[in-house]
């Protein structure tokens, strides 16, 4: 197979979830990184799998932090992750970094926190996990990227589920998602489910 090709599924498949800088491409150790989160399995969702898990967000308000620099006007969302098996749905994320959050709009970012005034004093991965036929409740913070203001936009965010199934795997997405390669996980798009359609103004 010849490179091009293989380039334009790589790209293809993390352009889901992330954007890529400009010169991704001049870049031979992202793009392993990249490709190494596309051939391995971790506790790939099938479509079936998917159809377990429900995420439903919406507007709860919208305002200016004050705690960022320079200020950001955000959107405060409400984000309901719904697991209708009879399984208790494990899954891993950080305690403050959140790279399993996305949306599928370049126009627009979301972290799960509710303000930039909130600190976070240790940010290390952890496991998280929702009972069978039982939701969570998570507050998520979206807003428009520097210099873009568009009178409307639509968007559905995405939360990568990173499923624990064994006690091995939590250990197993240490190795791959530790600190020092933290935002690799937000590349894999294999376990990505996405929300219902949001629309918010500037």
């Amino acid at each position: 197979m010849k490179i091009r090709p293989v380039l334009f599924l790589i790209i293809a498949f993390g352009a889901a979830c992330r954007y890529f800088p400009a010169d991704l491409k001049e870049n031979p150790s992202q793009m392993r990184k990249i490709t190494d989160t596309l051939n391995i399995n971790y506790n790939n969702l099938t479509a079936l799998d998917k159809q377990k898990y429900d995420l439903n967000v919406k507007v709860e308000s919208e305002g200016d932090d004050s705690c960022s620099g320079p200020v950001k006007h955000f959107f405060v969302l409400t984000a309901i992750l719904q697991n209708k098996s009879n399984d208790t749905l494990k899954y891993m994320d950080w305690t403050c970094s959140h790279m399993i959050w996305c949306t599928d709009s370049k126009l627009v970012w979301a972290n799960e926190q509710e303000s930039y005034c909130i600190a976070c004093d240790s940010n290390f991965p952890a496991g998280f996990q929702v009972l069978p036929h039982q939701s969570k409740r998570i507050a998520l913070m979206a807003g428009f990227r520097a210099n873009v203001k568009p009178v409307t936009t639509q968007f559905r965010v995405g939360i990568i589920l990173e499923r624990i199934l064994k006690p091995s795997d939590f250990s197993f997405y240490l190795e791959k998602f530790d600190s020092a390669k933290m935002d690799i996980l937000s590349y894999q798009t294999q376990n990505l489910i996405w929300s219902n359609v949001i629309q918010v103004r500037n």
